[in-house]
């Protein structure tokens, strides 16, 4: 049941932040390729400056592959204060990629980041 309700949360909205694609979602097979992503306060709706943007990256659709390139890891934090974050990857094939994102805002403990998750997907088509 436990898992279930995990799987659950994941589903929903970020419970205290909003996170906005901000950089085209179609990127090139092959090439180093940034994702900029911009998050806010969910209350406040300032930019959220500080925040832990942790990613880790599915080789296909959300949930449906769970072939992960690497490890997780955190996004860079650009110009301080204006809530910009950049996600710097190789697709390695053409195809659909997930970027399994979560925000732990700042000064709060590491759990927030199940509250604060969004898939967002990309693809990387044939040349």
């Amino acid at each position: 049941m436990n898992g279930m309700m995990e799987m659950s949360s994941m589903m929903q909205a970020p419970r205290y932040v909003i996170i906005k694609l901000e950089s085209n979602p179609i990127i090139p097979a092959g090439k180093e390729s940034q994702i900029k992503l911009l998050v806010f306060d969910k209350f406040t709706q300032k930019p959220m400056a500080g925040a832990q943007v942790i990613v880790g990256i599915e080789r296909g659709g959300a949930m449906t592959t769970m072939n992960m390139m690497g490890r997780m890891f955190q996004a860079q934090e650009q110009s301080n204060g204006t809530g910009l974050y950049v996600v710097t990857f190789t697709p390695d094939n053409n195809g659909i990629y997930t970027l399994h994102t979560h925000v732990i805002p700042p000064g709060k403990p590491m759990y927030y980041m199940m509250d604060n998750h969004i898939d967002i997907g990309v693809a990387a088509p044939a040349r």
